[in-house]
C-alpha cells in the first residue's frame, strides 16, 4: 500500500504525492505563486499561471498564502492570496496553505470568502493553534514537525482520523518515517494509517483522485 504525501518537493518512492511544482510537470502535482515570490507583478503571474492550473495532473494550488516574516509586502500577499483562492474555487482545486505569523488573517478570510474547495494548512507546527484551525475547517498537514514537537503530538493523538493529513516538504526525513511516528503516537497499525491517509485522499479530491492512480 502507498504512503500518502500531501506535499513534497522531491519526488518521493513508495508514495502518492503531490510534487509542489514551479512549472507543468507530467506526475501529480500543485501550483501557486508562494508569498515569498508575491510582488508588484502579481496580477501578469498569476494570469499566467491560470493555463498552468488546466493541466490533467495538477490537482492542487498551492502552496500560496501568508507570511509576516518575509520580505514581500503583506498587503500583496494577501491580495495575490485573495486571487489565487477565487483561482481555485473556479478550478475546482484544493489550496495548500502556506501560512506564518497570520493566522488571524487566514481565519478571517476563510469566514468572508467561504470557499467551497478544501483548505490544507502545510507544515503545520503550532499545537495552540490546532483547535481553532479545526474549528475554521481547514485541514492541519503535518510533517517533520511531529518528530520534534511534543506538544504537537499530545495534540495530534486526539483527532479523529479525518481531520489530519501527513507530508514531508522539503524535510530529509522519508514519509515512512513519519506514518511510523504517528502511528505509534495514535496506538495504531501502520496499515490502518495508511487506508485512513488514502481515503481522506478520496474525500478532499473526489473524482479527480484517480488521476494518482
Amino acid at each position: 500500500m502507498f504512503f500518502a504525501d500531501i506535499h513534497t518537493h522531491f519526488h518521493q518512492r513508495n508514495s502518492i504525492s503531490i510534487l509542489n511544482a514551479h512549472s507543468s510537470v507530467e506526475s501529480v502535482h500543485s501550483r501557486g505563486i508562494h508569498p515569498w515570490n508575491v510582488d508588484e507583478n502579481y496580477k501578469l503571474k498569476i494570469r499566467e499561471l491560470e493555463t498552468d492550473l488546466q493541466h490533467p495532473f495538477c490537482l492542487a494550488f498551492g502552496e500560496i498564502g501568508l507570511d509576516k516574516l518575509c520580505s514581500s509586502e503583506f498587503e500583496l500577499q494577501r491580495k495575490a492570496f485573495i486571487q489565487q483562492i477565487e483561482l481555485s474555487e473556479k478550478y475546482n482545486l484544493p489550496i495548500i496553505i502556506h501560512c506564518v505569523r497570520a493566522s488571524n488573517e487566514l481565519f478571517q478570510l476563510k469566514k468572508e470568502i467561504k470557499p467551497t474547495q478544501h483548505w490544507i494548512w502545510h507544515g503545520f507546527n503550532k499545537a495552540n493553534l490546532l483547535k481553532q484551525t479545526i474549528e475554521n475547517n481547514i485541514i492541519p498537514s503535518f510533517g517533520e514537525a511531529i518528530l520534534k514537537n511534543e506538544d504537537l503530538r499530545n495534540e495530534l493523538v486526539n483527532l479523529e482520523s479525518d481531520q489530519f493529513l501527513l507530508e514531508t516538504d522539503t524535510s530529509t526525513f522519508s514519509i515512512e518515517t513519519i506514518y511510523k511516528m504517528v502511528a505509534q503516537l495514535r496506538n495504531q497499525s501502520i496499515e490502518t494509517l495508511q487506508q485512513e491517509q488514502i481515503s481522506n485522499w478520496y474525500n478532499i479530491f473526489n473524482s479527480i483522485y484517480y488521476k494518482l492512480i
